[in-house]
């Protein structure tokens, strides 16, 4: 890689280098992916969970997606905001550039969450949607595999929403 990819996105994860501060992230990611229905744990076990009118999903509960204290590298270069949620690839645009160039408010899906959570996702894209979900992710993936076909490079890779190419 080249130097450019050497940077920490943004300036507050170099905060996290002290290793109280790593056991916190890790502490915090374990906490999130056990309570919250994200990615393909909103297919296969928000049906078991208590539901919630869809109209209550007003912010992203999870993660910071102004000023993220953490994004997520996956084995394709993909960066995410949140998983599913891309920034840019590493394989194709330097960190450096992606960094620089990271609008939260005009990112199609971030923008929307930003203002009003998921329910914003359903409304602006006027997706449909049912009455009621386990929680706020489950809401945003269901909105976001709608809006995959739209926006492949921000919703992004397949593996996260379920979709695997096997070859012949």
């Amino acid at each position: 890689m080249s130097e450019d990819n050497i940077l920490p996105f943004p300036d507050r994860l170099r905060n996290a280098i002290d290793e109280q501060a790593w056991q916190a992230l890790q502490g915090e990611f374990y906490l999130d992916c056990y309570f919250a229905h994200h990615g393909r744990a909103a297919e296969k076990l928000a049906p078991k969970a208590a539901k919630h009118p869809w109209h209550q999903f007003t912010e992203c509960p999870y993660e910071d997606l102004r000023e993220p204290g953490r994004i997520h590298v996956d084995p394709l270069g993909f960066l995410h905001i949140c998983q599913g949620i891309t920034i840019g690839n590493l394989f194709q645009i330097p960190l450096r550039e992606i960094s620089k160039n990271y609008d939260p408010d005009s990112h199609p899906i971030t923008g929307p969450l930003l203002e009003a959570g998921p329910v914003a996702l359903v409304k602006r894209y006027d997706l449909p949607h049912r009455e009621a979900y386990a929680d706020a992710c489950e809401l945003c993936y269901e909105a976001r595999i709608q809006l995959r076909s739209r926006y492949p490079a921000e919703l992004a890779p397949d593996q996260v929403y379920g979709r695997y190419d096997h070859p012949d």
